[in-house]
């Protein structure tokens, strides 16, 4: 008798999908991460220009663009979007960030 695999969808994050305890803010760094490359993408920005804007350092700067998670808290992404002019509206709690 051949064998089956199930395969279930998860609509959630992979993060709460590997029952992570910090999931949530993972979560949420994840999403600021993606929304700052976009961002510096869609602009066309130099990583020297970045740092500037930012005020980060060659490491720092390279760490984000590498989207390493875990060099960077909640708060210090949101600093980084505020820095780039940026608004983000989270789910349950809206935070415009632009000044």
């Amino acid at each position: 008798m051949a064998k089956t695999d199930t395969v279930t969808h998860d609509t959630g994050s992979v993060f709460h999908a590997l029952g992570l305890p910090d999931a949530d803010d993972l979560q949420l760094r994840s999403e600021r991460l993606m929304l700052i490359g976009q961002i510096i993408a869609e602009r066309g920005l130099k990583q020297r220009e970045v740092r500037v804007l930012l005020e980060m350092s060659r490491f720092e700067i390279s760490a984000l663009m590498r989207g390493r998670i875990n060099q960077f808290s909640s708060e210090r992404l949101a600093r980084a979007l505020q820095d780039l002019n940026a608004s983000i509206v989270e789910v349950g709690r809206p935070e415009k960030l632009a000044s």
